[in-house]
């Protein structure tokens, strides 16, 4: 069992200035986990798919946009967005403020399974 504080994933910071997404794992469970994300203010993350990771955001605060196989879908606090495996996707801040989200994936996070878009 664990729980995760909404309002310390808010505040969590880009800690790589290089890089305009940042993530954290915050869950790591045999089937599934969950990462705590911050997008930073008029940035974007990078188009890409996962091959076998499903994916399922929520909005922590801020506004973005998330474009799947080209089309675009807002992300505000009222949104959960689902993303299943293969689809192409970016997430886009075009806002003076940092956008954070918690991400659920299944099964639980593993970079070897982003795939960047040409």
């Amino acid at each position: 069992m664990k729980t995760i504080n909404i309002k310390e994933m808010v505040k969590l910071k880009n800690s790589d200035t290089n890089k305009s997404v940042f993530i954290e794992i915050v869950l790591k469970g045999k089937d599934c986990g969950g990462v705590s994300g911050v997008l930073g203010p008029h940035t974007q993350g990078p188009y890409h798919f996962h091959k076998i990771h499903e994916c399922v955001f929520f909005v922590l605060s801020g506004e973005a946009i998330e474009k799947i196989e080209g089309k675009e879908y807002p992300l505000t606090k009222e949104v959960i967005l689902y993303i299943p495996a293969g689809e192409k996707h970016q997430m886009i801040n075009q806002t003076d403020k940092e956008f954070h989200y918690f991400e659920i994936q299944i099964p639980a996070p593993d970079m070897s399974d982003v795939f960047d878009v040409k």
